[in-house]
């Protein structure tokens, strides 16, 4: 059951800064040494100094870390006394978030620091939250899964899924090995993610071609598999999704139907995983994974499998506009199995979408996912991370405690300073698959058929565009290099109208009409296609 607690009494401790002394003493692991105390990289780390337990110096405070194994997930509780600080949990990533949590209630003030008595409680509501890099279209590069992971472990996040669609080696010719080349780099992720307690897992799409009735298709997704366990990976999805699923030859005479066969596949795997490995995780992605229905497959493939292993889900719809509790509730009672949340947002690898950015909150979700079946939620980004981020983090908060999210934040962490301009931008790159995509002035604005206020909001833009080539973060520049062109050129097609230059509008109108990037607003263009002719 999740929960969050706070009860600060208002009282503070007050220290010179990097003079308190802190003394570690770890019940939670033995010979728990003050290098492994994990700080967060978000906080200073010279506020104070934490000594071993075994010190024969005099501390303002003893730091106890404490295993209490009837916190759940990575729940922590946090206790700070005149006299000791105690951080317990039952993972260390519990432990890591206890900590995580006592360093944001510090406060510093000049040379002074003021630590505030009281004690935090939380259970998180979810016990996998992450990104699943599941998107169609080329897949990020090493260093961007590198940096999704540090995105993760700084927005209390504890889940990555490798499973991009167009890694050849994990879809179409899953049978093949990996060059040692892409199994270095694998196990660069698998490193990271251990320092940081990130469950990496690794997603393998077999579905096309594989006969559930041949022991040597079975021998190659097993010897694949085994070159990933033995890099370090743990943790493995069996991807059904997006395949022909109608039984054919042999497979048809030896099963009843798909939903028989996909279940014989998913108990063949995790047998080979549970003689492979003392602990493992396993989910398997339905190839019904959008359904708001029960299905006779989905009823076989339930039956068949282990109750255990938890099934993907996308919501109602595969890029789903809403999930709504009676769509959660309904499909836990169909699937009979935990449910990992697969949402499809910010993904923009559908159709038009792929010339848009979303920019969107992480909406239209219902807050009780896990009381509900879902033990999970993992967003499937855009190829531009920088800018998924901005969805991301307000999911992240989501997924931590629902209803306590606040996107402003998220706002304020990508942008800083340039911040107006940040909103301006967004405003005019809303998610189209689970928001109109307009704002209600940009709606009123073309109801009214007020072109002289599509002509300002766009030059609105045009500022906040050009204000943000200053904003130092080069991924940003990148991903955003053709938005400022776009904006340009849809003020000129505003300007044009204005004018009544029908002809020049024409012309501007059909090179916007071939840019690879549009705005979802693209207000001057709506306008020109519905009310100018």
């Amino acid at each position: 059951m999740k929960y969050k607690e706070n009860y600060l009494t208002g009282e503070y401790l007050s220290f010179k800064k990097g003079e308190l002394q802190l003394r570690l003493e770890s019940r939670f692991i033995r010979f728990g040494k003050p290098e492994d105390v994990p700080y967060g990289t978000s906080y200073p780390r010279d506020l104070f100094v934490i000594l071993p337990g075994d010190t024969e110096e005099v501390c303002d405070l003893t730091l106890r870390h404490k295993f209490d194994r009837g916190i759940l997930g990575d729940g922590f509780k946090l206790e700070v006394g005149r006299e000791m600080v105690t951080i317990s949990a039952s993972c260390r990533r519990g432990i890591r978030y206890g900590m995580e949590a006592f360093m944001e209630k510090i406060e510093w003030r000049d040379e002074m620091i003021f630590v505030p008595l009281g004690e935090i409680k939380h259970v998180p509501s979810l016990s996998v939250r992450g990104i699943v890099e599941g998107f169609y279209g080329i897949p990020w590069q090493h260093e961007d899964r590198l940096e999704a992971l540090r995105f993760i472990r700084d927005h209390k996040l504890n889940t990555y899924m490798y499973a991009p669609k167009h890694d050849t080696l994990g879809r179409m010719n899953w049978r093949e090995f990996y060059p040692k080349e892409e199994l270095a780099l694998f196990k660069e992720y698998i490193d990271f993610s251990a320092e940081w307690d990130i469950d990496f897992y690794y997603m393998i799409s077999p579905g096309n071609d594989i006969d559930y009735t041949k022991e040597i298709d079975l021998e190659a997704l097993f010897a694949k598999l085994k070159q990933l366990v033995e890099v370090g990976v743990t943790h493995f999805g069996l991807l059904l999704d997006d395949i022909d699923y109608v039984l054919k030859g042999a497979a048809k005479k030896r099963f009843k139907s798909p939903g028989v066969a996909h279940a014989y596949l998913v108990r063949e795997v995790d047998a080979f995983l549970c003689d492979t490995l003392e602990t493992y995780e396993l989910v398997v992605c339905p190839t019904e994974y959008d359904n708001g229905f029960d299905s006779p497959y989905l009823e076989e493939l339930g039956a068949h499998t282990p109750s255990e292993i938890p099934f993907f889900w996308t919501g109602p719809e595969t890029l789903a506009h809403a999930i709504t509790t009676t769509d959660i509730k309904q499909m836990s009672e169909i699937f009979g199995h935990p449910i990992i949340i697969w949402d499809n947002t910010p993904v923009n690898d559908f159709e038009a979408d792929k010339k848009q950015f979303f920019l969107s909150p992480y909406e239209n979700r219902t807050l009780y996912l896990a009381e509900n079946g879902a033990v999970g939620l993992v967003a499937n980004p855009m190829p531009a991370l920088e800018l998924s981020k901005i969805t991301l983090h307000h999911m992240s908060q989501f997924a931590w405690f629902p209803g306590s999210e606040n996107f402003d934040a998220a706002l304020s962490e990508f942008a800083g300073e340039f911040l107006p301009s940040f909103r301006i931008f967004t405003a005019h790159n809303l998610n189209t698959r689970v928001h109109f995509g307009l704002s209600l002035r940009h709606q009123t604005l073309l109801r009214e058929k007020n072109i002289h206020g599509i002509t300002s909001e766009v030059e609105k833009l045009v500022l906040a565009l050009r204000e943000l080539k200053s904003l130092p973060n080069s991924r940003f520049q990148i991903e955003t290099a053709q938005c400022l062109e776009r904006a340009e050129r849809e003020l000129l097609l505003a300007q044009a109208i204005v004018e009544g230059d029908m002809k020049k509008a024409d012309l501007i109108a059909l090179e916007l009409s071939e840019m690879d990037y549009q705005t979802s607003s693209n207000l001057p263009y709506r306008f020109y296609k519905n009310y100018s002719l």
